[in-house]
């Protein structure tokens, strides 16, 4: 597995100051040999993170700013309760939606492809003020995104 993050511009990766945020991170897999191994310069994500991130949230600044730390696993988790990663594996053509506070990383790539991958960073339309910084979605991750809480839910209870 590898090391965590959650995005945050180069401009505004400075520790203890606000968590920039937006809603969604959509990556469109172009080239690659990800599908069927893990070490193929794979995306690893720690499932249901972006929860738990929240939690800290809540708890740790429930009414003021959300620090931002390169470590934010190890800052809000502790280093032997940072959420384990997970590889994941898909084909070219195929897409990836995960929510902004997902904690995730790329391993490294020991095929013989290059992994090329296109992301976007969405954002839900947000009041004036909060664009580029909304803590409230951040304390609460479905605000933004109630169909995809739904459509978890629904693969959760068809496995």
């Amino acid at each position: 597995s590898c090391v965590g993050h959650i995005d945050q511009s180069n401009a505004r990766q400075q520790p203890g100051h606000n968590t920039t945020n937006y809603s969604v991170l959509l990556g469109i897999v172009l080239g690659g040999d990800t599908a069927k191994r893990s070490d193929a310069g794979n995306l690893y994500v720690a499932p249901s993170s972006h929860v738990k991130l929240a939690e800290k949230f809540r708890e740790k600044a429930p009414n003021g700013h959300i620090p931002w730390y390169p470590n934010i696993a190890e800052k809000y988790f502790g280093k032997a309760n940072a959420p384990k990663m997970k590889a994941v594996k898909v084909s070219p053509g195929q897409a990836v939606l995960m929510h902004h506070q997902t904690i995730h990383g790329v391993g490294p790539n020991h095929s013989d492809t290059d992994r090329v991958n296109l992301y976007f960073r969405v954002t839900a339309k947000r009041p004036d003020g909060k664009k580029i910084y909304c803590p409230e979605a951040m304390r609460d991750p479905f605000m933004e995104s109630p169909l995809l809480d739904q459509l978890v839910t629904s693969q959760q209870l068809q496995q």
